[in-house]
């Protein structure tokens, strides 16, 4: 991982979105771990510096979000953002609740502008971690 540049967990499960996505994060400036798997994932956020997760959530999402939920549970600092269908829109309030700190609404590609809830996420996570630091400095 590049100095400075936030590590970034990508689960897809098709190979061909991974691709997509990996090359948008990419070029927008993040190093990314990319997983097909739950377990795959749990086991990268568990062994890596990772400083947020995007996930997609699919039709079958009920499994997702039950991930989401260990993963917050392992990582309570990773800023998570699930990658959503709208045509899965109760998805989304059920991510929230499982710890997501945004959603990406999507179907097709995305764009960079489309990475604007990981940015917000990413940055809340950093001023958390400032807040946290400072606290500590403070007697």
């Amino acid at each position: 991982m590049a100095e400075g540049k936030p590590l970034v967990l990508l689960y897809a499960t098709a190979p061909e979105r991974r691709t997509s996505l990996r090359a948008l994060l990419d070029g927008q400036g993040y190093d990314i771990v990319a997983v097909a798997s739950a377990e795959d994932a749990l086991n990268a956020i568990s062994a890596q510096g990772i400083s947020a997760a995007l996930i997609e959530v699919t039709a079958e999402g009920v499994e997702a979000i039950g991930w989401l939920r260990r993963l917050k549970e392992r990582q309570p600092d990773v800023a998570v953002v699930a990658l959503i269908d709208p045509a899965a829109m109760p998805l989304g309030r059920a991510a929230g609740q499982a710890g997501a700190a945004g959603v990406i609404w999507t179907r097709d590609a995305l764009e960079p502008e489309d990475l604007e809830p990981l940015r917000q996420a990413l940055a809340a996570r950093e001023r958390a971690q400032r807040r946290r630091t400072l606290g500590r400095a403070i007697p």
